[in-house]
């Protein structure tokens, strides 16, 4: 995979991601290689990426909440033959980007799909937009 193509599966431009190369801001563990003047990220085929629900709700006072919708991951999950690893459940507004344990999920490596429990489970105002 082009190293351009690993940044936008992280939401990063181009320029970002060839800075963060540049910069040797990279993942540690991320192998890229120069193959003709273009960067490739070498993925080992051996090592099967993870899927992992994430659920959220946005204030303390809601967490009761997340006993449902854990159950809802895994049952949905299940229906439709996804095969969940973990759910990951997070108390945080969805007003700003202080969610720490959806971060940590983008950002590792070895997640490489994510299953939301509610549209807006990600960010406010999201329901409904592509």
């Amino acid at each position: 995979m082009r190293l351009t193509d690993w940044g936008r599966l992280y939401g990063l431009n181009r320029i970002s991601t060839w800075r963060m190369y540049n910069e040797g801001r990279l993942p540690s563990d991320l192998k890229v290689e120069k193959v003709g003047g273009i960067l490739y990220v070498i993925v080992p085929e051996d090592k099967p990426l993870l899927t992992v629900g994430y659920a959220r709700v946005s204030s303390s006072d809601r967490k009761h909440l997340l006993e449902g919708q854990s159950p809802r991951l895994w049952k949905y999950a299940g229906e439709n033959g996804i095969v969940m690893d973990r759910v990951v459940e997070e108390v945080a507004s969805g007003l700003n980007d202080r969610r720490k344990k959806l971060l940590s999920l983008l950002s590792d490596p070895d997640v490489g799909w994510l299953v939301v429990g509610q549209k807006g489970g990600t960010a406010r105002g999201s329901e409904g937009r592509n």
